[in-house]
């Protein structure tokens, strides 16, 4: 089943604030729990956050199931890990890193 999705971390960078998001997409439509959990450390401090969701998702579609802003100094790193879950089962993870640099507005992933 997991050859049946695609997923990655989406990192958007705005000024001195990124957002990290997942995006989902299947081939065919399926129930998935999706659990995002962000970790930031730098000299803004120290954070993590676990954030989850179901979907019901349909092929042709692009879903965005987790949302998270933070406001960063230069040289903060973010880690992010995405697990997704089908009938209680890990079917596919991903894990990206992100270190903040507020000169550049770089990478934002691609499926």
């Amino acid at each position: 089943m997991a050859q049946d999705l695609k997923a990655d971390i989406i990192f958007q960078q705005t000024g001195e604030m990124v957002s990290v998001s997942d995006r989902i997409e299947v081939s065919e439509p399926q129930k998935i729990d999706i659990k995002l959990e962000i970790m930031k450390t730098g000299k803004s401090g120290k954070a993590s956050t676990v954030q989850g969701n179901s979907i019901t998702a349909e092929p042709g579609k692009s879903y965005q199931s987790n949302h998270l802003a933070l406001a960063l100094q230069t040289g903060d790193k973010i880690s992010a890990l995405l697990n997704l879950y089908i009938n209680g089962k890990l079917v596919l993870t991903k894990e990206r890193t992100f270190t903040f640099d507020p000169t550049t507005s770089k990478d934002q992933g691609k499926l």
